[in-house]
Parts: C-alpha cells; structure tokens; sequence
C-alpha cells in the first residue's frame, strides 16, 4: 500500500488504497442508540414537571426544584458545584443498575454558572477571561461526552432572549447558558433543542407543550426530522425516536 505523508504526496502519487481502519459506507439506516435533548423553556412551563413522563429517568438536579415530582418515587442526585456534577456523572455511567435509566439534567443554566465559578476560583477569582475560555472548553466537552454515550438524555434550561439595543424588542429565544462560546457551541452538540411553551390550543384553552417547528423567534434544531411541531411532553419525543429507531433496526436486517 501505498503511504501518503505529505501532502505532496497527495498530489503526485497514483497509486491509491484506502487505510485498513477506514471502510465505505453508506448513510441508509444509520441507527442512533440514544439522543440527547435539551427543552428551554421560562420558569412554570412544566419542564422539570415532564421528567416524570420519560421512561426510567434518573435526574442530576442543580436547582433543588424537584417538589413537582414530589410522591413519584423518581430517583435523583442533588449537586451544589461542578465537581459533584462531574463524579455525579461518571457514577452514572459506571453503575449497573443504572444501565437503563434516561439522564435527566435541570439544568444546564445553573450548572454552566457551576463550570465558571469553579474556574475562576482555580485562577483565584481575578482572571475573568480565562475563566470564560475554561468555561467555553469544559463544559461543551462533558455534554459532548453525554451525547456519544449512546443513552436518552433529557436536559433542560432555562429561557434568555436578545434584545434589540434600540427599541427592547426581542431578537430572539434561546437557552440561558453562561458565556457566549458555550451559548454557541451547545446547539450543534445536542440532537435536538426545543423549547416548551404555554399556548392556546385549537379550543383556545392555555396548555403547556413543546415546540419543535421552525420559528425565526425561536433557536430550535433538528437532528432528524420530526412529524409534529407540537408536542404534549418529552415523552411523546422519545417514543417518536424510538419508534423511527424500530424501524431503522427492522430495514437494516
């Protein structure tokens, strides 16, 4: 075989093999084992209140707000900083008898303000730019880390919004998360972001949801193209993908 090294071989060498470690594929049925979803959503919209539709959650909670679960017998770990997060997680993913269970994660805004005050306190509280760089470098690697786990993971945020400079108008939606390099790099890791909503349903009676429709106000994606643009809980998300999973395994054989 033969071994290109520079890039001048690349170009002037004609012999060609490809690498024993690479193989041709192709992208018909390619089946994901899990996906990660992050909900955003303003305070009272039902987010946290949803982890009790997911199947077997187990939940990393950072905001002690769990009282709307209270009497469902869901088990969770309370965290005050980012360590704890961080030895939380890999407990989760080494336990057994948790080999099954949805993480749930409420959420990703107290804990992102977990990450920066960690790093700054490692560089003494008076390095404030390279808290931030530490910041936008740790914390998109531990959620890239969840997403190629192969399990459903359920995370949530809450809301912030742009707004216009000159009139206050709102720019747009999207997930609070500290610093602007995190803000930016969350979105292309998870395989979803959506937003849950209170709105007035075809009988005009208020009810909570989550959106998933494209909406210029909104910073919402898509992975994999979902049917509905409106959905009663995470639930009805999951048992969608699970279902498109079925199917994939099923023309795959």
């Amino acid at each position: 075989m033969t071994t290109i090294t520079t890039t001048n071989d690349l170009l002037t060498k004609n012999e060609y093999e490809l690498p024993p470690t690479v193989k041709l594929q192709t992208t018909n049925n390619l089946i994901a084992n899990g996906y990660t979803v992050l909900v955003y959503g303003e305070t009272g919209t039902g987010k946290t209140f949803d982890i009790q539709y997911v199947k077997n959650p187990v939940v990393i909670s950072a905001e002690g707000g769990l009282l709307t679960l209270n009497n469902l017998d869901i088990p969770f770990f309370e965290v005050n900083n980012w360590l704890d997060f961080l030895g939380t997680l890999r407990y989760i993913f080494n336990e057994p008898s948790l080999a099954d269970k949805t993480i749930c994660i409420d959420s990703l805004s107290v804990l992102s303000e977990y990450c920066y005050e960690h790093f700054s306190r490692l560089l003494g509280g008076n390095n404030t730019l390279q808290a931030y760089q530490k910041l936008g470098e740790q914390f998109p690697k531990v959620i890239e880390a969840l997403q190629k786990k192969g399990r459903n993971v359920y995370l949530i945020a809450q809301l912030d919004k742009d707004l216009d400079n000159e009139n206050g108008s709102v720019i747009k939606y999207h997930p609070l998360l500290k610093g602007k390099v995190t803000s930016t790099k969350i979105p292309y890791i998870v395989d979803f972001m959506l937003v849950k909503k209170i709105m007035p349903n075809s009988e005009g009676v208020l009810t909570r949801c989550i959106y998933a429709g494209l909406d210029s106000k909104y910073e919402i994606k898509s992975r994999i193209g979902l049917k509905n643009k409106y959905y009663r809980d995470i639930s009805e998300i999951f048992a969608e993908l699970s279902s498109l999973n079925k199917e994939e395994h099923h023309a795959a054989k």
